[in-house]
């Protein structure tokens, strides 16, 4: 591995830095006929950012290579994110747009189950007629806690809501944790 130390002004400052090089680059800085008044020329790419700045070496150094690393970091990084964010903002925005705006349809809840691990969820299986096809639905919807999992009980009658354009996405209106306020 070659180090090379470099300098360059950009405007009215100069910059410097190193960076690991190949062997081409290293042959070329040190075999140049290069003098101290008139050093070896590489090429740095440059990017500035009001107060902050960047710089790289481009010797032997693809911009694509450079691009194609940070693109892997971005799409690593917003996929762990985006689990998150769909926890955290996504999936409450749609079941409050789901009672808010979700068709009534008189369903039954089938089972409820618990998943135990770190902390312990409650799940119930409710199905429901979907009166524009009549077609079956069964659905299983995670409770926001234990008190709606004691609340539901098998072959009981339930209020399900559900969006019209895709049925599939329904819940039970009595086991969610969101309600409707009347407003006069």
């Amino acid at each position: 591995m070659y180090i090379v130390a470099y300098w360059y002004r950009f405007g009215a400052h100069t910059y410097s830095g190193s960076t690991s090089v190949g062997s081409k680059t290293y042959a070329a800085v040190t075999h140049s006929q290069g003098s101290a008044e008139q050093p070896p020329i590489l090429r740095v790419r440059h990017f500035e950012l009001g107060p902050m700045h960047y710089h790289v070496l481009v010797q032997e150094h693809s911009a694509w290579i450079s691009a194609a690393g940070l693109l892997l970091v971005a799409l690593f990084w917003n996929g762990i994110l985006s689990v998150f964010v769909n926890a955290a903002w996504v999936a409450p925005i749609r079941t409050r747009r789901l009672v808010r705006n979700g068709q009534a349809a008189p369903g039954m809840i089938m089972t409820t189950r618990l998943s135990r691990g770190r902390s312990t969820s409650y799940y119930a299986t409710f199905r429901f007629e979907d009166p524009a096809t009549g077609l079956e639905i069964q659905r299983e919807m995670l409770l926001p806690g234990k008190a709606q999992y004691g609340a539901a009980h098998q072959g009981g009658a339930v209020t399900v809501l559900f969006d019209p354009l895709k049925p599939r996405r329904a819940l039970v209106y009595e086991l969610c944790a969101y309600r409707v306020l009347d407003r006069v």
